[in-house]
C-alpha cells in the first residue's frame, strides 16, 4: 500500500471539502448530515493504512508520528493564537496549550494519541488482550460521552477514535478491493440520507456519540464516499473536480490548518462590506472562492519553502 491509490486520494479530498463546507453556517440537518461521517472517513483510512507502520520499531513510529502530526500542530497553533491576538478575541493560554478550543486541529492531537495507543496494544499485546483494549477504550470514551467528562487533548475521544481505526484496519483488503455500480452507490446514498433524518448527531470533535446506531450510519456514510469516489476516479486526469478533490487531499493538513483561519477573518471582513448588501449565499459564495484562492497560494509558499512545519519531510 506505499503507492498513491486516486480513488482513495479522491475520498480524502471529499472528505476534507466537506469539512470546510461543515464549518459554514449550514441548515441544522445538512451540518448533522456532513458530521456523521466525514471526520470518521480520515479516521477509518488511517486504519486501512496504519499496517505497515506497525513494522515499525516504536523510536521510529514515534518520530515518524510527531513529524507528521506534533509539528504541524504546533505550527498552526501558533498560527491560531496570533489570529486571536489580532483580532482582539478572548481566549484561555492554559486552555490552549492543554488542546481545548483549538479548533479544526483537533484532528491531529487526537490522531496522533490514537495512533499510538493502537500501535501499543496491537505490537504488544496479543490478540485477546488486544482486543479486550479496544473494547475498554471504547466503553471508557462512551461512559465519558454519557457522563460529559472532558479531559486535556481529548483522551476522551480516542476510545471512539479506535473504533474507526480498527474498522480500517480489519477491513483493509476490503476497502482496497471495493467495487460498485451507479445502482448500488445511489441505493447507499438514498439510504443514508433518510437515516441522517432519524439517528442523532455524531462529533468527534466533543466525544458525542449520539447512538450506536449512529455509528452505524457513519460506516454508511464512509461506504458511500468509498463508492462515489470509485466512480470519480474514472473521469479524465484534466477533469476539474477531480482535479480539486486530489489537490485537496495533497494540502489537506493545510487546508485543517488554515481553513477556519481565512475562513472567520473573512467572515469578520464580509459582515461589515458585504452582507449588509448582497444575500448570503452570494457572499458565502465569493467567500468560499477567495478562501481557496488564498488556501492554493498558502499551501504553494509552506511546500515550497517551509515543508517541515506541515509534516512533509523533503527527499533526499
Amino acid at each position: 500500500m506505499g503507492e498513491r491509490i486516486d480513488w482513495i486520494d479522491i475520498a480524502k479530498g471529499m472528505g476534507i471539502f466537506l469539512m470546510v463546507i461543515g464549518h459554514t453556517t449550514l441548515p441544522h440537518i445538512l451540518s448533522k448530515t456532513i458530521y456523521l461521517f466525514h471526520m470518521p472517513l480520515f479516521f477509518v483510512l488511517s486504519g486501512a493504512f496504519i499496517v505497515t507502520s506497525i513494522n515499525r520499531s516504536f523510536g521510529d513510529f514515534f518520530v515518524k508520528e510527531t513529524m507528521k502530526y506534533v509539528i504541524p500542530y504546533t505550527f498552526f497553533l501558533l498560527c491560531y493564537i496570533v489570529y486571536l491576538l489580532i483580532y482582539g478575541l478572548p481566549f484561555s493560554g492554559i486552555d490552549l496549550l492543554l488542546g481545548g478550543n483549538v479548533g479544526p486541529i483537533w484532528f491531529l492531537q487526537t490522531l496522533f494519541i490514537s495512533h499510538l495507543v493502537f500501535y501499543v496494544i496491537k505490537k504488544y499485546l496479543t490478540n485477546i488482550y488486544y482486543k479486550g483494549a479496544i473494547v475498554i477504550f471504547s466503553i471508557t470514551s462512551y461512559l465519558m460521552y454519557l457522563y460529559q467528562i472532558h479531559l486535556p487533548y481529548r483522551l476522551e475521544v480516542c476510545g471512539l477514535a479506535l473504533i474507526f481505526i480498527v474498522i480500517g484496519y480489519k477491513f483493509r483488503y476490503r476497502i482496497m478491493a471495493i467495487k460498485g455500480t451507479w445502482k448500488l452507490t445511489l441505493s447507499v446514498l438514498i439510504l443514508f440520507i433518510v437515516l441522517s433524518f432519524i439517528v442523532p448527531r455524531l462529533d468527534m470533535n466533543t466525544n458525542s456519540w449520539g447512538s450506536p446506531f449512529t455509528l452505524a450510519e457513519s460506516c454508511l456514510g464512509i461506504l458511500m464516499i468509498f463508492l462515489l469516489s470509485k466512480h470519480l476516479e474514472l473521469l479524465s486526469v484534466k477533469n476539474p473536480l477531480k482535479c480539486f478533490l486530489l489537490w485537496a487531499r495533497k494540502n489537506s493538513i493545510v487546508v485543517l490548518g488554515f481553513s477556519s483561519i481565512i475562513n472567520m477573518s473573512l467572515k469578520f471582513i464580509f459582515s461589515s462590506l458585504l452582507e449588509p448588501i448582497m444575500p448570503y449565499w452570494a457572499t458565502l459564495i465569493i467567500r468560499h472562492i477567495i478562501l481557496w484562492s488564498l488556501l492554493y497560494f498558502v499551501s504553494l509558499v509552506l511546500t515550497n519553502y517551509t515543508p517541515i512545519l506541515i509534516g512533509i519531510r523533503k527527499k533526499q
